[in-house]
């Protein structure tokens, strides 16, 4: 009796599967040729798989019976050629599919989720996002082509910030278990777009176009409405290019954050190395003076506008970053050395003026040699060290960096001035002994007056260009050099 008992149980449960199996196929016939046609059928189709506790069947015939035929005849590369507009278009006809094929059905589902808290129809992330996952990862993969980058990150933009967000913000209003995004397989998709590889495309292309500048041009001036030097550009060029919106990605922020600092520290590494190096490189003294004035400059606007490259950031990050983050971010970019740097290049560039002035106005020493025993007549111009002088001083286009130079360089010639004076004087002195004996009439020999003269014409010169620079603050200066002239003029032995 037991084995009876067990065989008509089993041939009954049997029956019982093949009718349920029947009924429930007639169910998805039903359900599927009136998802586009019914709005009131499918909102009472959805209800009898609710109370049938078959909400997974409803997703799945849906997605193999409904959705897969139709996306599987747009995406797909052949598609994708036929649209003029690339992929835009073919997203629009897909989205064009779901508000209007499937609008009666989304419709419905959103009610009955809003009612009901815990048996929800999952149409989005379980129906036509596998759909849309399987068919663009094995049948557009011409999409994640990362060999042209420019095509690479238009499609990815147009991917997620648009089609991919219609999609979340879909599932939301839907009211689904879960926002689209939460699922693994929206992790997975993105894997798919391998962005580092991306972004070592243009790690080498951003990074290639600031150092073949600082390598082959590192002292070229360039035509340039902010920057003097070539290098600079580059190196404000390959920055804002981290922030380009058709370059960067907020999915790699930190990377090119990252790279934005690597290129700060390589200009400032160059700009080290080109102030030490423009002593052998460039062998004319006033072009390297040039340079190292536009480099100066350059750093100042530089250190300046990495403001403008944190506001940059900052807009593109707004809603993506905490605002204590951005901060840090923003400390880190405005680098405090640059402004060490600036100040020892400007130190490089006084020192290298003072120094090639000081090699000319050593040279009031030989002023004597110029009219003793010579027989030449009175002076009528300055001196060529004189001239040279002025001439280095009129390299440098900084008003406060020639003063600095001038105020040093005028002490020590004054000095000099006065050591040439105190010779001339002893040696007027010894002559008018030695010929006082043999002829109490005689007079000091002429040629001191000549290189009184000529030390007067060389100041007279210098106060002269002095007043042509428009100085600020020279008084101090000008009254060493008058002081100077009146010692020349009347301290003169009878």
């Amino acid at each position: 009796m037991i084995q009876c008992g067990d065989i008509l149980k089993t041939a009954h449960l049997k029956k019982q599967t093949m009718l349920n199996n029947l009924l429930m196929n007639r169910l998805n016939e039903a359900f599927v040729s009136s998802v586009s046609t019914n709005a009131n059928m499918v909102k009472r189709f959805l209800e009898l798989y609710l109370s049938l506790g078959r909400i997974t069947y409803a997703e799945d015939v849906c997605r193999t019976d409904v959705v897969a035929p139709k996306l599987k005849s747009i995406l797909n590369e052949s598609y994708l050629r036929s649209c003029k507009d690339g992929l835009i278009e073919l997203y629009s006809h897909c989205y064009a599919f779901l508000q209007e094929d499937l609008k009666y059905l989304l419709q419905a589902a959103e009610e009955q989720n809003n009612i009901n808290k815990h048996g929800k129809f999952n149409f989005v992330s379980k129906s036509i996002w596998p759909v849309i996952f399987d068919q663009v990862k094995n049948n557009l993969q011409c999409i994640f082509n990362f060999r042209e980058p420019d095509i690479f990150i238009k499609n990815f933009k147009v991917t997620f910030n648009e089609f991919m967000k219609h999609l979340v913000e879909l599932s939301i209003l839907q009211h689904e278990s879960e926002p689209l995004n939460k699922e693994q397989s929206w992790n997975d998709f993105k894997k798919c777009w391998n962005l580092p590889i991306y972004y070592q495309y243009r790690f080498q292309e951003i990074g290639f176009c600031a150092e073949n500048v600082m390598n082959h041009e590192s002292y070229e001036s360039c035509n340039d409405e902010t920057f003097k030097l070539k290098v600079t550009k580059a190196v404000w060029n390959s920055m804002c290019s981290c922030l380009d919106p058709n370059i960067f990605i907020h999915q790699l922020s930190h990377r090119f954050f990252k790279l934005i600092l690597q290129l700060i520290s390589r200009y400032q590494t160059w700009a080290e190395d080109a102030n030490i190096k423009s002593k052998t490189d460039l062998k004319n003294f006033s072009t390297r003076i040039k340079f190292l004035e536009d480099l100066e400059i350059d750093l100042n606007i530089f250190y300046t506008k990495l403001n403008d490259i944190y506001f940059m950031f900052e807009e593109l990050l707004r809603t993506k970053v905490p605002a204590d983050v951005l901060e840090i971010q923003k400390s880190s970019i405005v680098n405090e050395n640059l402004n060490t740097l600036i100040n020892d290049i400007s130190k490089s560039k006084v020192q290298s003026v003072t120094d090639e002035a000081m090699s000319h106005v050593i040279r009031v020493t030989d002023v004597p040699r110029l009219f003793r025993h010579t027989n030449r007549d009175y002076p009528t111009e300055p001196c060529a060290y004189m001239k040279s002088i002025v001439v280095t001083l009129k390299t440098l286009q900084n008003n406060n960096c020639k003063k600095q130079v001038l105020d040093h360089i005028v002490t020590q010639y004054v000095a000099y001035v006065d050591d040439v004076m105190k010779a001339i004087k002893k040696t007027e002195e010894s002559l008018r002994k030695l010929k006082k004996i043999r002829d109490p009439n005689y007079k000091v020999n002429s040629d001191d007056d000549k290189i009184r003269f000529q030390l007067s014409l060389d100041i007279d010169y210098l106060l002269l260009s002095i007043g042509d620079m428009s100085l600020p603050e020279v008084n101090d200066i000008e009254l060493k050099l008058d002081t100077a002239k009146q010692t020349i003029l009347v301290d003169k032995v009878s």
